[in-house]
């Protein structure tokens, strides 16, 4: 299997500066023109998924962009909503917070504001009776259980903002979590117990501008501890795969994993059933996945991008946990099928 070169590198992390895991301050930005925090879990028992994104509104950095979408029995919730300031410790962005509690251990995440219902090809896709506009309510503890795993990382990972590097400076690292905290969605209130992750990037390490024409992600927790990262690359010219990263965690720590089975991208725009496989030490892991209404969104040309992500229930030996799956194709290449070792 070749890898691709200039696709950014996957590796766990065990240390990192605390100062990286805070947002940038405006003057502080240096190289950085761009900086997220991004959590996708699923709560199994409740079946309800939510990803919360926050992401600064401009590169000046003096203002933060929220977007919540609430994935509830098939039904999509969205708001979004942008706000100035930037207090330490704290990303402020309108009706939406987060909050460092502990740098890579404890995030929490408030959020007051209306959401509308959204069509899985995103808000606005869907005519919008004001009836069904709902107060939603969110007070989240976000608890980190694994160390970090850079993936996405380019140049000098980040560490230093003026350093110059070409391409440019990027940091990405993801983390699972658990997410609990009461959600209140009009007079209906769900006691959220989700699993999945979390991640911070500054800037992006585009896999598209590196030569990639598609990609297969996923990432789930699991309530025993255990949980695994699958990243999958594919190329041109034929959208076969040309690069792997497989991450297991057993619960107490990592080890590297071949992956030996994931779908690649289909295009529904509804919910779906396949299995993941990766093997540890010769071992084969076995997961299975049912995801939610996925939402659908397209890169503009170049490069043309078709992407679903979902949340969804992962069951690993019995074991049902939580997590996400994302997977995009471009356009012009043939829809479905999987990659089997």
């Amino acid at each position: 299997m070749s890898e691709i070169r200039t696709l950014p590198k996957v590796e766990v992390i065990r240390e990192f500066a605390e100062a990286a895991e805070f947002p940038l301050r405006p003057g502080e930005q240096g190289d950085y023109r761009a900086e997220t925090y991004n959590c996708w879990v699923y709560d199994p028992v409740a079946d309800v998924g939510l990803n919360v994104w926050f992401a600064a509104a401009d590169t000046t950095f003096a203002a933060f962009l929220v977007t919540v979408i609430l994935y509830d029995k098939g039904k999509l919730w969205y708001a979004q909503s942008q706000g100035s300031g930037n207090p330490t410790g704290l990303v402020a962005a309108g009706n939406g917070f987060l909050a460092i509690t502990s740098p890579y251990k404890r995030l929490d995440i408030e959020f007051l504001g209306v959401v509308s219902p959204s069509g899985a090809r995103g808000a606005g896709t869907s005519p919008i009776d004001p009836s069904d506009l709902k107060l939603c309510r969110m007070e989240l503890a976000v608890d980190i259980m694994t160390p970090p795993i850079e993936q996405g990382s380019q140049g000098d990972r980040g560490e230093k903002p003026a350093s110059g590097t070409t391409p440019r400076a990027a940091l990405r690292y993801e983390q699972l979590c658990r997410v609990t905290g009461p959600i209140r969605l009009g007079d209906r209130t769900i006691q959220l117990n989700a699993y999945g992750m979390r991640s911070h990037r500054r800037n992006s390490a585009s896999i598209y501008d590196s030569g990639a024409v598609g990609h297969s992600w996923a990432t789930a927790l699991f309530p025993s501890g255990r949980g695994f990262h699958l990243l999958s690359y594919q190329i041109q010219p034929s959208a076969a795969v040309g690069a792997l990263h497989g991450h297991y965690f057993d619960g107490v720590r990592y080890h590297d994993a071949e992956v030996t089975r994931f779908p690649y991208f289909t295009g529904a725009l509804e919910p779906e059933r396949y299995e993941l496989e990766l093997k540890v030490a010769g071992r084969p892991v076995q997961i299975q996945v049912k995801t939610q209404t996925p939402l659908y969104g397209e890169m503009p040309p170049p490069h043309s991008i078709r992407l679903t992500r979902s949340p969804g229930r992962f069951t690993l030996d019995g074991e049902v946990g939580g997590g996400v799956v994302e997977r995009s194709l471009a356009a012009g290449f043939e829809v479905g099928g999987e990659y089997v070792v």
